[in-house]
């Protein structure tokens, strides 16, 4: 090697430069050069704004991932105990309308009329009567679009159900209209909550929350032991279990089918029907029956009401698992 040329962790010769710049110039591409800035000092100008705005945009990216991650975190616990204290806050208002109209019936007057002397009972207050709308007013204090109450014990369903302008904001929303991806129990927008066909949408949570477990209903076994459940409209207060209007529904079967009315074949349109035609019964229980997972042996006759309650399912693109219920009839 030459005296004077440009070893490494050697100052190259004052004066003389000419090795060490040819040196430079034969490094493979990707080394570093006289263009890059020592250690300890900023890069060139011509590097900081585009340098700059990667490292803003990663802190933001980080920012908005670490938000994100800490409000989906909360937003199963905090859901959590809004259920719980919507749950106690009905089932109390139940009971005081319970109570209320026991209390009503105790004091009605002797139809056999007052003994002589005796003075005249006094009136009872009528507001207090079922029906006067005790249990559902807190709540639709807190959402005018309150439709009713579902109760499912064997899947831990006992919430409020709403009536929505669309089959969307639901999704995404709780029954206070915050955001949430628990979303609330909701109708199908295109239903009449009094009409004979009725559809609740919930999602499929990993929690277990909303329709997380209704795929419990599944097991032909669990299906047909726990086949009786709870849906209580709004306005039918005065409807005791097993009467016309009333609460009590039976499930009849439980199937999956594709919600993409373009696969003819595994799409069943259930919301339309209304079995008043004896004709059009043995056709839809075929296509039940075809999709169905499960059956109770509860069988739906015409003119029965029915109620569906539908959530996703992971079976295959687009699968929906629905529960089939019919209106119980009397005891």
């Amino acid at each position: 090697m030459p005296e004077n040329a440009w070893q490494p962790g050697k100052t190259a010769p004052a004066g003389d430069l000419s090795s060490w710049g040819s040196r430079l110039s034969r490094r493979p591409a990707g080394h570093w050069s006289a263009d890059h800035w020592p250690a300890g000092h900023w890069p060139p100008a011509r590097w900081r704004v585009p340098l700059l705005a990667a490292i803003l945009t990663a802190a933001l990216l980080l920012s908005a991932s670490g938000s994100y991650l800490l409000a989906y975190a909360w937003d199963g616990p905090r859901q959590l105990q809004k259920s719980a204290e919507l749950s106690m806050a009905f089932h109390q208002s139940e009971l005081q309308e319970e109570l209320a109209a026991g209390n009503a019936d105790s004091a009605a007057p002797d139809t056999t009329g007052p003994a002589a002397g005796s003075q005249p009972a006094e009136e009872t207050n009528a507001s207090a009567a079922p029906g006067s709308g005790g249990k559902f007013s807190k709540l639709r204090e807190n959402n005018p679009d309150t439709l009713g109450w579902l109760s499912i014990p064997a899947v831990g369903v006992d919430g409020p159900v709403v009536a929505g302008q669309d089959n969307s904001y639901y999704l995404k929303h709780d029954f206070d209209r915050a955001p949430s991806r628990y979303g609330c129990l909701f109708l199908d927008k295109d239903q009449d909550p009094a009409g004979r066909n009725l559809t609740i949408y919930g999602h499929n949570l990993r929690s277990g929350a909303m329709f997380g477990r209704l795929r419990a209903f599944a097991d032909p076994a669990f299906a047909k032991a726990n086949r009786f459940f709870r849906f209580e409209p709004a306005g039918q207060e005065n409807q005791r279990a097993g009467q016309p209007g009333g609460d009590r529904w039976e499930i009849v079967a439980v199937f999956l089918m594709d919600a993409d009315p373009e696969d003819p074949q595994d799409f069943l349109e259930w919301r339309g029907q209304t079995l008043t035609d004896p004709e059009e019964l043995p056709a839809f229980l075929a296509a039940v029956r075809v999709r169905s997972l499960a059956e109770t042996g509860a069988q739906i006759v015409p003119g029965d009401r029915l109620l569906s309650l539908v959530t996703c399912a992971f079976d295959f693109q687009n699968a929906r698992l629905v529960v089939l219920a019919r209106q119980a009839p009397k005891d």
